[in-house]
């Protein structure tokens, strides 16, 4: 057996100075201008919740309550078996006024990326804007979502530390938001319908400390994650998966973990059963696992870390639940005078990949990717493939032998395959589209 690989995440090795630039210098051991003019010292020992108004008054209210914890595989098997992948749109860190890029890369999405997907939902997880009291930005911000007829059940956002920047309240993010200005407040409940299946979104405010210093790490109160709870507890419906938003990483020195509320935030994964935490922060995409949920971290929409390996290409994830959870990376290239992506964008979702999670600090397995039948006919593949292009050719083949057809389902392609005679295989899909542009992915399949 192999030994294992320590589990240190990708910012382990960050030395201070690039911490303090992922911050913007609001990391233990400085002192942080307020708006008012005084000075915030860093905490020291454990903090607790600071003295806050009830988190009840920043709550929107709740859409829909859902009731006891549910997971994917809790759905009907033989309803499920036949139903495909359900996708969402995952922007993170846009920063609306943080240099020349963030604008047109915001418009770049709502023009350009957001048509691939009908009817699909982004879900936007915070540092909107790069100040919170600049006005203009949060205009600017304002007049690209509403110009692109979004409403805030199709548009779901969630505040970020520059979002709370400088007073901490939070204020303009209620105005200038559709959460804010639709009532959803600054936490809340959403929910999606596809195919007969209930999806729970739980948006939550990772900077409800109310001040620049401990928000800036995140800051997630228990009293917020208590009041979740008790709404999603007062109806006993079923949800056939539970997708949780925040902006803070939960384990990292420049997340949640850093002041403790990395606790609270768990307390919510578990009660939910939830498939998914959905963040950014650090302008860098990754994934781990921790237990059945996939932490998922989009990279910045518009405000790349030019000097952060890791965190210096713009772009979104794309995020969905079929055979698990998924999440892939798609990023930006040009200027912002002319941002493309490489299409066409190619997405297995069926049958679970082993190898999502894994990385450079850490060998854990997919625990969705469950092994099949080796040398068995009739598995499913699905894919969900997008491209301007209303004309897509996609195939697929198993261990490099010869390309069979997929066959378009709605919003995604599927086949039947066979499985050989081995301990695993790679399924590799393909689309191309007419211009010439020919892009794949691929999964790993245990086979027993």
């Amino acid at each position: 057996m192999s030994e294992k690989k320590s589990k240190r995440a990708p910012w382990a090795n960050l030395s201070r100075r690039d911490l303090l630039k992922l911050t913007g210098g609001a990391m233990a051991g400085t002192v942080v201008a307020c708006s008012d003019g005084s000075l915030l010292s860093p905490p020291t020992g454990d903090a607790g919740d600071p003295p806050l108004p009830d988190a009840g008054t920043d709550a929107g209210p709740a859409l829909s309550s859902y009731g006891h914890p549910a997971t994917i595989k809790e759905a009907d098997a033989a309803v499920a078996e036949h139903l495909g992948p359900i996708f969402f749109v995952h922007f993170s860190d846009i920063h609306i006024g943080s240099g020349s890029l963030a604008l047109p890369a915001l418009q770049f999405g709502l023009d350009t990326i957001l048509p691939t997907f009908p009817s699909i939902p982004v879900l936007a997880t915070g540092d909107l804007v790069e100040v919170g009291n600049d006005l203009a930005d949060w205009a600017d911000y304002q007049n690209a979502i509403v110009g692109a007829g979004l409403n805030a059940e199709d548009f779901i956002e969630t505040p970020g530390n520059h979002d709370a920047l400088l007073n901490g309240n939070l204020s303009n993010y209620l105005v200038y938001t559709l959460a804010g200005s639709n009532g959803h407040g600054k936490y809340g409940l959403y929910h999606r319908v596809h195919q007969g299946r209930r999806i729970r979104i739980v948006a939550l405010n990772t900077c409800s400390a109310g001040n620049v210093l401990q928000d800036s790490t995140g800051y997630l109160q228990q009293s917020q994650v208590d009041e979740l709870i008790a709404q999603i507890d007062q109806d006993l419906e079923p949800v056939h998966a539970t997708i949780v938003l925040g902006h803070h990483p939960p384990s990292s020195p420049l997340g949640l973990g850093l002041l403790g509320t990395d606790v609270h935030l768990r307390t919510l994964l578990d009660h939910t059963a939830a498939a998914a935490y959905l963040h950014g922060h650090l302008h860098m995409h990754y994934t781990n696992w921790e237990g059945k949920t996939l932490m998922a971290q989009a990279p910045s929409l518009g405000n790349p870390s030019e000097s952060m390996p890791g965190a210096d290409i713009p772009g979104f994830n794309i995020f969905a639940i079929d055979d698990g959870p998924v999440a892939k990376a798609v990023f930006h290239s040009g200027d912002a005078q002319s941002l493309t992506v490489d299409w066409p964008l190619v997405m297995i979702t069926k049958p679970a990949n082993l190898n999502l999670g894994k990385s450079l600090t850490s060998d854990d397995p997919n625990p969705w990717a469950q092994p099949l039948p080796r040398n068995s006919s009739g598995n499913v593949l699905h894919a969900g493939v997008f491209a301007p292009s209303s004309t897509i050719d996609v195939r697929y083949r198993i261990d490099g032998q010869a390309w069979q057809p997929m066959t378009k389902v709605t919003d995604y392609f599927m086949a039947e395959f066979d499985s050989p005679d081995q301990d695993s295989c790679v399924i590799t899909v393909e689309a191309e589209v007419p211009n010439g542009g020919i892009q794949s992915d691929s999964v790993e399949v245990e086979l027993a």
